[in-house]
């Protein structure tokens, strides 16, 4: 019985240890910086009326990721003069680009091989 209770005990020794390890190894893995590709999105559609809110908050929280970052301003269907407004923003905020959706797909595919830095620093 003796013999049992000492094999169990080693046993989970080894299993606790191994887990220590793991723990270890993994803590040191999650410290390196690590490239995901990133892309901020806003579909914007019929009359959008809190477009520029919207944008701007999207631009703030780029800010505080990496301002690098591109957005996109999707146009699903903006009214002339929704369109108009969205331009302008275009213009008046960096890094912020009016595309159609299927001009999207193509741009994602573009950058999809091009890693930008993860937000998480």
């Amino acid at each position: 019985m003796q013999l049992v209770l000492d094999g169990a005990i080693a046993f989970l020794s080894a299993v606790g240890l191994m887990t220590l390890l793991w723990l270890l190894t993994e803590l040191l893995w999650s410290r390196q910086r690590r490239e995901i590709p990133l892309m901020l999105v806003l579909p914007a559609a019929r009359e959008a009326e809190d477009l520029e809110y919207r944008l701007q908050l999207l631009a703030e929280q780029r800010s505080r990721w990496n301002p690098e970052l591109p957005i996109w301003l999707v146009d699903c269907g903006l009214s002339a003069s929704a369109r108009e407004r969205a331009r302008e923003l275009c213009r008046s905020l960096p890094g912020v680009e009016l595309t159609e959706p299927v001009e999207l797909a193509g741009k994602m595919q573009e950058k999809g091989n091009e890693p930008w830095e993860s937000a998480a620093r």
